[in-house]
């Protein structure tokens, strides 16, 4: 995955682990260049995404919501 930076896929993209941010489109052709010339830092790159997908299915994403409602909950329970 080739993303930009600052369009929020900071959060799911680990630059040169799982994908590349890039600040601008010039920066493209030499990433694409060096996947196609460097067979295993492609497969590193598809080993780290397939892992990281684990953290972004259904379950995953409401255990987080679960856990992000139950910390306010217990916050604000205590704040009283």
């Amino acid at each position: 995955t080739i993303a930009r930076t600052h369009e929020g896929m900071e959060g799911i993209i680990q630059n040169n682990q799982n994908g590349f941010l890039i600040n601008s489109k010039d920066e493209i052709l030499p990433i694409l260049k060096s996947l196609a010339q460097n067979t295993s830092l492609k497969k590193e790159i598809i080993k780290n995404t397939l892992l990281n997908i684990k953290n972004f299915n259904k379950n995953s994403v409401i255990k987080k919501y679960i856990d992000i409602i139950f910390q306010i909950c217990k916050t604000r329970y205590h704040q009283k």
